[in-house]
């Protein structure tokens, strides 16, 4: 029997359905494009993520042969219009249960097998993400993950991290994304410690961060990524969320404005040429064109090299939902427009500072007209004219222009 993938949301979903596909996989369900049964993976971060799903899910219900398994967070979420549209739901604790799957529509024999089997192959043939760590404890206001996710924080033990590294590595994989829910959780020792023996199997591939939170990027981390540019990619998502102290406050961030911008200096002072990316949201309660303004004067005054912008949108059971003085959906969508733009003006700043500079790029995929591009190690965007290069390959490149918001790299 064959099934339909699909995964929403961050990259510890990602691997989550990795992990999935290789259970059913050892049960005889393969995955393929063209199948009657999807299992979708689901996010519910935003409002807009949950209107990607329904509209999705309506997409395939057109033919009503087709038959849809729902896991994932959106399952520990009430949205009864969605959850109308599938036929199982499997809640998003249970999602590496077999016992848990229909045997009406996939067919094996109901054995549970060890779900933390390691798997030799991950859909992405570039990069592998890596879970460390599920679970965050930090309720920031606006946030639904800690009650659909979990708040119950769990590390994955670092040899276990290091053997699964190694298989990804075997498989010749050359960038590794460590991953969590909140992955700065996994503490600042046990991070170091863990990276500190990836170096020895890491040869001629790399790690990357995912996203880290502001308090918990120690300046030991930073400095070891200073002394390790080669295998440790000089790149940090800092999600900011609002550079204003009194939406932050009222957000439940754990850190200020001034302590986020000391946090950047002291980056940029050790790597120069570090990549800084982060989030913010935009049109939090309470946001007036003050707070928008000290939001949208810090980013400008930082050194930050590309946004993702969200427009806030309520979550049903966290606090921010009860929050007076709501922003219009008019006022949000300016300020989304406006930081977009200026999130362009910073990635093209920091593609031209790289003007000149080698540095090392993951070939991810071949495009049109005899170019392929993929990320330099500080997050880079760049397009390279090709010449037998195969994907997958870390390749040396010098920065040489800029064209439609990626670099335009040479190979040396």
């Amino acid at each position: 029997m064959k099934v339909s993938y699909l995964t929403y949301g961050c990259k510890v979903n990602q691997y989550d359905t990795e992990i999935i596909k290789k259970i059913l996989n050892n049960k005889g369900l393969k995955e393929s494009d063209n199948s009657d049964i999807f299992i979708i993976n689901t996010c519910t971060v935003t409002e807009k993520v949950d209107s990607e799903i329904l509209k999705k899910i309506k997409q395939i219900k057109k033919d009503k042969n087709k038959k849809i398994i729902l896991t994932g967070c959106l399952t520990n979420y009430e949205h009864n219009e969605i959850k109308n549209y599938v036929d199982f739901i499997i809640p998003n604790e249970k999602k590496f249960d077999i016992n848990f799957y229909p045997s009406k529509i996939l067919t094996f024999d109901g054995k549970n097998i060890n779900v933390e089997e390691k798997y030799k192959k991950f859909s992405q043939k570039d990069k592998a993400f890596l879970k460390i760590e599920e679970g965050c404890n930090r309720f920031c206001s606006y946030c639904i993950v800690p009650y659909v996710r979990g708040d119950k924080i769990k590390i994955k033990d670092k040899n276990e991290v290091l053997d699964e590294l190694k298989e990804f590595l075997d498989y010749g994989f050359k960038e590794i994304v460590l991953t969590g829910i909140n992955l700065g959780l996994y503490g600042e020792e046990n991070l170091l410690i863990l990276l500190k023996g990836s170096l020895k199997f890491l040869k001629d591939a790399r790690i990357r961060l995912s996203s880290i939170g502001p308090a918990e990027l120690t300046d030991r981390i930073i400095d070891f990524v200073a002394d390790n540019q080669d295998r440790i990619c000089p790149h940090f998502h800092l999600s900011m969320q609002s550079g204003d102290d009194k939406i932050l406050k009222l957000m439940n961030r754990n850190y200020t404005v001034s302590f986020y911008e000391k946090k950047c200096s002291y980056i940029i002072k050790k790597i120069p040429f570090a990549g800084i990316t982060t989030d913010i949201i935009s049109g939090f309660p309470g946001e007036g064109q003050e707070e928008y303004k000290n939001t949208y004067d810090l980013v400008k005054k930082l050194p930050l090299t590309r946004l993702h912008v969200f427009s806030y949108s309520d979550r049903k059971g966290t606090k921010a939902e009860k929050l007076k003085n709501k922003v219009s959906s008019e006022i949000k969508k300016q300020r989304v427009k406006e930081l977009i733009l200026l999130g362009k003006e910073k990635e093209r700043e920091f593609i031209y500072k790289n003007s000149g500079q080698i540095r090392t790029v993951l070939i991810e995929n071949k495009i049109k007209d005899g170019y392929a591009e993929g990320y330099t190690e500080n997050y880079i965007r760049s397009v390279v004219r090709f010449d037998n290069i195969k994907t997958s390959n870390l390749i040396k490149v010098k920065i040489k222009d800029f064209n439609n918001f990626k670099a335009v790299a040479e190979i040396l």
